[in-house]
């Protein structure tokens, strides 16, 4: 009987992936939690005058913050999914358009803050160093990066394994995993300043803590008597997702 063996996703293999994973645009992360992302990481791109999502698959998020006004543009590798997202956005004053990443190089252009979302955990060594000099070429010198990622992502709960070819791959294309230290270091000896970086879980729009905070401290007293206080959030390092805010040195 043949051996499993790991899939290897060359750059084609991974196009292919991705514009076939375009035609189903309520899979992809962001169809489900866009608010709660945009809630979450609103301070860091408040104020910014062109935003831009690296790797913006079918544009979900893009449009989510064309809605709030933001001016925004969005770029990724595959051409399905860049045809997608100038449909999803073909109505809105604020999109800038979207882009290959290198079309986005050649043109200079750059913005005030780059949105890395679930992107990090896609890429083998190469690749993301190179995904990390594109993203310095395009930020402005005083723009920010932020990146989302899975947080401490267990990859082997998440594998198949095709029955003809034998061959074993990460449902969603994940090669690699990523804990808030290890990110952060991978960024910092790249010559970035950390600015932030935290876990949360973006599938809640607001956390119980959050609603328990804006109540008065008279309700807060009164549930907590009748026993209606919030139960504690899971430690940082069970929390399903991870942000880190970075900069270049200047």
């Amino acid at each position: 009987m043949p051996q499993d063996r790991p899939f290897e996703w060359t750059s084609e293999n991974v196009t292919a992936f991705w514009d076939f994973e375009s035609t189903f645009p309520d899979r992809y992360f962001t169809y489900h939690n866009a608010d709660g992302m945009i809630r979450r990481l609103s301070k860091y791109i408040s104020g910014s005058e062109a935003i831009l999502d690296y790797g913006c698959g079918t544009g979900l998020l893009l449009a989510r913050l064309a809605e709030q006004g933001y001016r925004v543009a969005g770029s990724d590798t595959s051409e399905q999914s860049l045809e997608a997202t100038r449909h999803r956005l073909q109505g809105y004053d604020t999109f800038l358009g979207a882009f290959t990443p290198d079309a986005l190089l050649a043109e200079g252009r750059q913005f005030d803050a780059i949105l890395a979302v679930e992107l990090v955990e896609h890429l083998h060594d190469g690749w993301l160093d190179h995904a990390l000099g594109n993203l310095r070429r395009l930020l402005k010198s005083n723009g920010r990066i932020i990146v989302t990622t899975p947080n401490r992502e267990p990859l082997e709960n998440s594998m198949l394994r095709c029955p003809c070819c034998r061959t074993v791959f990460h449902r969603w294309q994940h090669v690699r995993t990523w804990s808030q230290a290890s990110l952060t270091d991978y960024v910092e000896q790249r010559g970035f300043r950390v600015t932030d970086a935290f876990t949360t879980d973006f599938s809640t729009v607001e956390t119980a803590q959050e609603k328990w905070q804006k109540l008065s401290r008279w309700k807060r007293l009164k549930r907590t008597l009748k026993g209606r206080a919030p139960k504690e959030e899971p430690p940082s390092s069970e929390r399903p997702h991870l942000v880190v805010a970075f900069q270049p040195f200047v």
